[in-house]
């Protein structure tokens, strides 16, 4: 397989691929963070409007959050109805036109009968679905593969191409990217830090194989 090597080429894939990606970590660990500036990477390489489903946050507040990481809120649509449908989500699409992806934030506040049609949805209009989704607190680093395994498919109905887990060890952030299905890359450890003035992440230049 052919190996990641910068957070570069990681943000290459979710711009160029059709299907669904997730971020989950643990409360408060950064999942918004990292979702508004995969957004801001993917809408700097492709044509299109980003589409974001804030569950979380008013849109009002993801905006402000966006002006303070500057992050451009050009070319993004914020839409924060609390319980989208799918049907929703469909005419929101239509209505934007183009769209560079499509973002929920975040898994545990839709509706399973939502979640059962983010694969269909994704192929149908040939865009790239990602979701942010929170593991418990509890959680040791080696069941929260299990813990997706088990979840995002039997609770949610949904197969992960690529999936990130944030995490934070020893006082580092670390991101480790994880392909599922169909995108034939080998699992890579992207290490951040975080950046107070900004309030994002910034990557360091060379992700590291797990």
């Amino acid at each position: 397989m052919e190996q990641l090597s910068t957070m570069n080429q990681i943000f290459d894939i979710m711009s160029q691929k059709v299907g669904i990606i997730g971020i989950h970590a643990r409360p408060a660990m950064g999942k918004t963070t990292l979702m508004l500036q995969i957004v801001d990477n993917v809408n700097k390489q492709k044509d299109g409007t980003a589409l974001i489903f804030s569950m979380a946050e008013s849109q009002a507040k993801l905006k402000r959050r966006m002006q303070q990481m500057n992050v451009s809120c050009d070319r993004v649509v914020i839409d924060d109805v609390p319980h989208p449908t799918a049907e929703h989500m469909e005419t929101r699409i239509k209505q934007v036109g183009k769209v560079s992806i499509l973002c929920i934030d975040y898994l545990q506040l839709l509706e399973q009968a939502v979640t059962e049609k983010l694969t269909e949805i994704a192929k149908k209009y040939e865009i790239p679905i990602l979701i942010s989704g929170v593991l418990p607190r509890n959680f040791e680093s080696n069941d929260q593969k299990v813990y997706l395994e088990q979840t995002a498919q039997q609770k949610y109905s949904l197969t992960y191409d690529f999936f990130a887990l944030i995490r934070q060890e020893e006082g580092c952030i670390g991101a480790e990217f994880i392909v599922k299905k169909c995108w034939h890359w080998d699992p890579v450890n992207v290490f951040m830090e975080w950046d107070d003035r900004e309030t994002k992440f910034k990557f360091l230049e060379k992700a590291a194989r797990r």
